[in-house]
């Protein structure tokens, strides 16, 4: 039971590497094994995070590098690795993620860990970070609240893993869906959120009479008669109030909305004189009339899922509107 266990964790983990490592097998194996101080046969099983640029992994090599100054000729090769790994990792520019591999360069290029020592890089990562945060820094690397700085409530800090400050992020985004193809979705959130969405065909055509499938409901017009043709007209509209759960780290969440729909069918009639020949005459006049039959509101249930990549959003996933339909939509945006 206990090796499956194992196994499962695993094959999650390899599914999530690149969108947010999980706590995997090897990270278990290398924990037990530095916590009984075999630091040589914790260095393999860590080892094996490189390959997915587990960040865990990484603070777990270099915490080891810096206590166990005997085995650093071990490690010549580990090193640079987890440097290119922080260094992609930053390019994302967002998220925990990012931000604790620039405090982890940092360090990198400050202790020339993997690398040359580098004071310049390293005090430009520091920065980095520190900006990341929410904070300001001066030239002495001085860090401090934009909104309490004064001079004496300055303080110098260490390069040490500080947790992402909460922040809201606006979200807006452009959606399409075959029915509905203008919408705009807006929304806000920290790890969990809420978005806004409406869609609209921009389709607003009044009615003169209402009908049905085959015939005018109430037409009642003595000295005319109506006659329905093919040709049909559809007004819809809708709107939802969601939820943003988060899947894989930050880059992709699922999201879940419910709301109010309507979809309103009109069907065009020509209007005759009973002296004229439908057939061969023009209508005297062409109205429009409301579908009763085809023609439906209700509540609006959607589900679907958000991928980010940096600054920019995509979406889709589907909706119905009172459980008589099934409509897809996808979108794109900007993160802000």
């Amino acid at each position: 039971m206990k090796q499956l266990f194992f196994f499962v964790i695993f094959v999650f983990s390899c599914t999530c590497s690149g969108l947010g490592q999980t706590y995997s097998e090897y990270n278990i194996e290398g924990d037990q094994a530095f916590n009984k101080g075999d630091y040589v046969g914790a260095l393999g099983w860590y080892a094996e995070g490189i390959t997915n640029c587990d960040q865990y992994s990484i603070k777990k090599l270099t915490e080891i590098w810096k206590e166990q100054t005997q085995i650093r000729s071990a490690m010549r090769i580990l090193m640079p690795r987890c440097l290119n790994c922080l260094t992609k990792q930053v390019e994302k520019e967002e998220g925990t993620e990012a931000i604790e591999a620039m405090l982890l360069l940092s360090d990198y290029y400050k202790h020339g860990i993997g690398t040359e020592k580098d004071s310049v890089t390293a005090d430009f990562w520091l920065k980095k970070h520190v900006s990341s945060l929410g904070y300001v820094t001066d030239n002495n690397n001085t860090v401090s609240d934009p909104e309490t700085s004064t001079a004496h409530q300055s303080q110098s800090i260490e390069p040490v893993l500080v947790p992402e400050k909460n922040r809201f992020r606006f979200l807006l985004l452009y959606s399409y869906s075959p029915t509905m193809p203008f919408g705009i979705t807006m929304g806000t959130y920290r790890k969990y959120g809420i978005y806004f969405s409406a869609r609209t065909n921009f389709s607003f055509r009044n009615n003169d009479y209402d009908c049905n499938d085959t015939k005018v409901l109430n037409y009642n017009k003595k000295q005319h008669y109506a006659y329905l043709n093919n040709k049909k007209e559809w007004n819809n509209y809708a709107f939802s109030l969601g939820t943003i759960i988060p899947v894989f780290s930050d880059c992709f969440s699922a999201t879940f909305g419910i709301g109010y729909g309507k979809r309103k069918l009109l069907c065009q009639l020509y209007e005759y004189e009973y002296t004229v020949d439908y057939t061969k005459d023009p209508p005297s006049q062409i109205s429009w009339c409301y579908n009763q039959d085809s023609s439906y509101k209700g509540i609006l249930l959607e589900i679907g899922g958000m991928y980010r990549y940096k600054k920019i959003i995509v979406n889709g996933g589907i909706y119905s509107i009172a459980m008589k339909d099934l409509d897809m939509y996808a979108g794109i945006g900007y993160l802000f």
